[in-house]
């Protein structure tokens, strides 16, 4: 099993979606959990897997739009769900943890702070970031999405970052020092 969950305001990786694509079609069982299907580049999979004779599983709080394609539905919490499944199938589930990549990029009169998943694609979890020591003054950033991008006069040893999170799993506040010239080095 891998998380390819999209959560709102994340863009699903390219490679995983077109993945997607290409495996639903020899799919014999679809499990969708969480979900209110109503993405219409995302739906027709799962509905495709069901007209091709295989297995589809709806997991949500609420009814779906294509709960009369499932052969079985169950209105519950994912977590306890499948929490109860793997202990039917005697296996363990592995402790989860948390990992956050920060992409820290030069361009020359700026650097560009970015938030990537375990797989380099973009993932947007900064909520906010305040540097000091890439200018004379402090820059504080609010995120809009995407990457936070900061000018600066290319001479700077080091900065130091405090990052805020969005709070979607209550996150405390980072702070750590970076070494610019490191960061000049890798481009």
């Amino acid at each position: 099993m891998r998380d390819t969950i999209i959560n709102f305001g994340e863009n699903c990786d390219e490679n995983v979606f077109d993945l997607a694509q290409q495996s639903h079609f020899n799919a014999d069982l679809c499990l969708a959990m969480g979900s209110s299907m109503r993405l219409g580049h995302v739906t027709p999979m799962p509905i495709g897997v069901a007209q091709r004779g295989g297995n589809l599983v709806i997991i949500n709080l609420q009814k779906t739009p294509i709960d009369k394609h499932a052969n079985m539905i169950i209105h519950g919490k994912c977590d306890e769900v499948m929490r109860l499944v793997m202990k039917k199938l005697n296996y363990q589930i592995p402790k989860w943890q948390m990992t956050r990549k920060l992409r820290i990029t030069d361009n020359k009169n700026e650097v560009v702070f970015a938030g990537v998943d375990t797989n380099g694609a973009p993932y947007d979890f900064i909520k906010g970031i305040s540097v000091t020591g890439l200018n004379k003054q402090a820059s504080a950033f609010t995120n809009k999405g995407g990457p936070v991008k900061v000018k600066y006069d290319g001479k700077a040893k080091s900065a130091h970052l405090k990052i805020s999170f969005y709070g979607k799993r209550q996150e405390k506040d980072i702070q750590f020092k970076i070494d610019m010239e490191a960061v000049r080095a890798t481009g």
